[in-house]
């Protein structure tokens, strides 16, 4: 049996001390998670772990010696990037190919025989029989498709390359595994698949995660950093910081305690310390103090480290239809379509969840929506009174590293501010003054995350595109942003894999598909649960499950019939409301036209043109204001078609 054993680690960083007194002993089937803000040494701790790295004190210990430790943080090599995916893969392992040729070569000889079959027994207790079949099995667990096995590497992009990083390391299936933020990469397949895995994995886990429904599914132990001294539990997440609330609240009743008795004990020596009679007690009193108050401090929960706290600005109203899609084809270079003729209305105060299967297109659909992306054919129209903002998951891709993070995010606020807004803001996103001459390329995964949402915060936009908002942000920050998503009273398209974030923000949830776009009615909960369920195959339960799928062709078949019926109704509503809109702004440009002409000098030398000027501006006036009228009406009726509401009141 393989153990890890770490004895009184520290560690500090810039004259900071990170962490002190860590010590621990892991065994196989343990799996603890390492939290705490961002700074306090994480992932210092897991490179410590894996040699990478020198404690300032203290010591890693494996027994026995050669017990194997996984751990991706290696960059990839030229030779790494021109291998096939499958075969770099592979190559984690000891060659079976040379394995059987030795096996051939032996000459069958007793020694050499019994030698070899422990070698094989080895072998197979850790790599099964099949060690392509398992490569293959986790590489499309993590979403590589059969035809990308074959690729070389440096076909993939950045992120994929990470996530093939996990599936070899995952894959060489050690006895230690250290892994650090190993969903940060993986869309809600991914991160579900691999829940499962590590829930299963016999060895020793030692991770940093920050998603909260994932750490409570994986880890059975917690090691919290970043406080006066690290806290070891038992337990989930959830059990961890249940039991921290109530340390917490204890310790605040103990020093209130602590405090009246420190009061009552100098009252004493305050009346008594000068009398003859008494000055022996006063003194037994004064050292009483001393120890109540030394109690007191071992208390105090210590200063708690800065977290991410905002609010979205309120954002102006935009139009009731906030995006309409129709007809919408899109296939990359050489490519299969990804949808046959994607249609979809986004009304205004929508918050909407974008799930689906791996390749099915959430991020491209995002990129179209923003149009960095333009589709083969279709439309994507937005409202004229919206005023869109958008976050990439490829940060690095809308960054530019040479520029200060001032300069930069100027540059991504194209309206003009004072220069205090653009500070104030930074701040609010923890990025202080010390931050402001850095290069973005200095910043890390976190500080550049919060760099975008300054950004996307300065640009007021009342319709937010979001594409895996939380990556690289810590549990704290993580939450901040759900709450201020919550409060948004705009509209909000995202995808994210955040199921803690989904169930928080997310109103509905969108699956899409090869043929469109499903609507879950009850929410990411249920789509999670429909995912564990096809992907679990259970024997002996076919009745059951011909039953489930018969439910569920039943309800897709109601959903789809309420809305083809809403999409009849609320079709002649959209269609006159975006007329109308086209109109008023024609006639609002008429407007502004007339105004500049009556407003000059020369005009009034044509009397009669200045008549019939001031006869059509009032007549301008007139429709603009009926107008108004029915674009207002349009709306309370389209408003009274909420799809969501509709097709939830037809299924209960």
């Amino acid at each position: 049996m393989s153990n890890l054993i770490l004895s009184n680690l520290s560690k500090s960083f810039g004259g900071r001390s990170l962490f002190q007194g860590v010590s621990l002993k892991l065994s196989p089937g343990q799996r603890i998670a390492l939290v705490g803000a961002n700074g306090t040494g994480k992932s210092t701790l897991l490179r410590i772990i894996a040699g990478e790295e020198r404690p300032d004190t203290g010591k890693v210990s494996l027994q026995p010696p050669d017990t194997g430790v996984g751990y991706s943080s290696q960059e990839f090599e030229t030779t790494d990037l021109e291998r096939p995916l499958l075969g770099w893969v592979l190559e984690s392992l000891p060659s079976w190919a040379a394995f059987w040729e030795q096996w051939s070569s032996s000459g069958h000889s007793r020694p050499v025989m019994e030698n070899l079959a422990h070698e094989q027994t080895l072998l197979e207790y850790k790599l099964g029989y099949n060690p392509e079949h398992r490569a293959k099995a986790v590489l499309h667990g993590l979403g590589f498709r059969e035809h990308q096995w074959d690729q070389p590497v440096q076909v993939l992009s950045g992120g994929w390359r990470e996530r093939a990083k996990l599936a070899r390391v995952l894959f060489q299936g050690t006895d230690v595994l250290l892994l650090d933020e190993p969903t940060n990469h993986l869309d809600l397949e991914g991160v579900l698949w691999l829940e499962s895995f590590l829930s299963a994995f016999s060895g020793i886990l030692v991770f940093v995660a920050h998603e909260r429904v994932f750490l409570d599914r994986v880890c059975n132990q917690v090691l919290r950093l970043g406080g006066k001294k690290p806290v070891h539990r038992l337990g989930n997440l959830t059990d961890f910081l249940q039991w921290k609330e109530e340390q917490d609240a204890f310790a605040l009743k103990q020093q209130d305690k602590l405090e009246q008795e420190i009061r009552h004990k100098k009252h004493y020596v305050d009346r008594f310390r000068y009398k003859a009679d008494k000055a022996r007690q006063a003194q037994s009193r004064l050292k009483q103090i001393a120890q109540l108050e030394e109690e007191k401090r071992s208390l105090e929960l210590g200063e708690s480290p800065k977290t991410l706290s905002f609010a979205w600005p309120e954002p102006k109203r935009s139009n009731q239809t906030v995006l309409s899609v129709h007809d919408l084809h899109f296939a990359f270079e050489q490519g299969e379509q990804l949808w046959s003729g994607l249609e979809f209305t986004v009304f205004r105060g929508q918050k909407i969840g974008l799930a689906g299967p791996n390749g099915c297109g959430k991020t491209t659909l995002l990129k179209l929506v923003h149009r960095e992306l333009k589709p083969q054919s279709g439309r994507i129209s937005m409202g004229s009174l919206v005023q869109p903002g958008y976050f990439s998951q490829h940060v690095n891709e809308h960054l530019d590293p040479r520029a200060k993070v001032l300069q930069e995010v100027r540059r991504l606020c194209p309206e003009s501010l004072k220069e205090e807004e653009y500070r104030s803001v930074l701040g609010l996103f923890m990025l202080g003054e010390p931050t402001w001459e850095r290069p973005v390329a200095d910043l890390s995964g976190g500080e550049k995350n919060r760099l975008m949402l300054a950004s996307l915060f300065l640009s007021r936009a009342n319709f937010l595109i979001l594409d895996e908002p939380t990556n690289h942000l810590d549990l704290e920050s993580r939450q901040a942003l759900s709450l201020a998503l919550q409060q948004f009273s705009g509209t909000i398209l995202m995808v994210a894999h955040d199921r803690n974030l989904l169930q928080e923000v997310a109103e509905e949830v969108w699956v899409l598909g090869r043929h469109g776009i499903d609507a879950q009615v009850h929410g990411i909960e249920a789509y999670v649960q429909s995912l564990m369920t096809h992907n679990q195959d259970e024997p002996g339960q076919e009745e059951s499950k011909a039953s489930k799928r018969n439910l569920v062709k039943d309800r897709k078949r109601q959903e789809a019939e309420y809305r083809n019926q809403l999409y009849r109704d609320v079709k002649p509503k959209k269609e006159r409301y975006l007329a109308l809109e086209k109109e008023l702004e024609e006639l609002m440009a008429r407007q502004e036209d007339l105004e500049t002409q009556l407003a000059e000098p020369s005009t009034y030398d044509d009397s009669r043109w200045v008549e019939q000027a001031n006869k059509e501006y009032a007549a301008v006036l007139s429709r603009n204001e009926a107008i108004l009228a029915d674009l207002e009406q349009l709306e309370e009726e389209i408003a009274d078609l909420d799809p969501k509401k509709l097709l939830a009141d037809s299924l209960k």
